[in-house]
């Protein structure tokens, strides 16, 4: 993930803002931030989603504060949800935050109408070979749905432990200590065949340089 600094920028709007190489290069990132300060909103708001939907967290939780305040595109509380939960799953630690004053704006259904679009695009990139959207989707299940789903968070963990992927055998064990002992165990039955029979081992196979 690339590493920029949290600050208030144009209009009060709190953008994370690049603090790497991408200063220098034009990035489509500091475009979108550029245009942001000059209020180009329109012009922000297209730079920040061709980012956003290519996983880019830092942009989604930029889109985000930008389809709640209404700048560049009609105030859009739902889609804003969708994508300050995936910066919130992406580790933008300040997305949590802005995920739950949204939350809160909208009716129960429309909750679940997030949840269900989230989920929608985690799979999409599980099935697409993306290794971070391991881990995503497990926490998703863990602290995104209406209750914590400790089985799937714990089949995705194994998975992301199996892989090697950091913090994936420590976060699974966390997981299994809410579950019985029958639980776990047709767990890992069910997991060993996903895994096998999915071939995850090479959908997921980090690419040799």
């Amino acid at each position: 993930m690339k590493t920029h600094s949290i600050l208030a920028v144009a209009l009060g709007l709190a953008l994370t803002l690049p603090t790497d190489a991408h200063a220098q290069t034009a990035s489509p990132f500091s475009q979108a931030v550029q245009a942001t300060r000059e209020k180009r909103y329109d012009e922000a708001v297209a730079l920040f989603r061709n980012l956003a939907e290519a996983s880019d967290h830092e942009a989604q939780y930029n889109l985000a504060v930008l389809l709640k305040s209404g700048r560049g595109v009609p105030q859009d509380y739902l889609n804003a949800l969708i994508w300050a939960w995936q910066a919130q799953l992406g580790g933008i630690n300040r997305a949590a935050g802005l995920a739950d004053e949204l939350f809160q704006l909208l009716p129960e259904t429309t909750q679940q109408t997030a949840r269900k679009k989230v989920a929608q695009s985690l799979q999409s990139r599980l099935d697409a070979g993306d290794r971070d959207a391991i881990a995503e989707f497990a926490e998703f299940n863990l602290t995104l749905m209406a209750e914590p789903d400790y089985g799937a968070a714990y089949m995705w963990y194994s998975i992301g432990s199996a892989l090697n992927i950091n913090g994936a055998e420590q976060a699974r064990d966390a997981a299994a200590a809410n579950m019985t002992q029958e639980d776990i165990a047709t767990l890992q039955a069910k997991t060993g065949t996903l895994f096998s029979e999915k071939g995850l081992a090479q959908r997921f196979k980090v690419p040799t340089k």
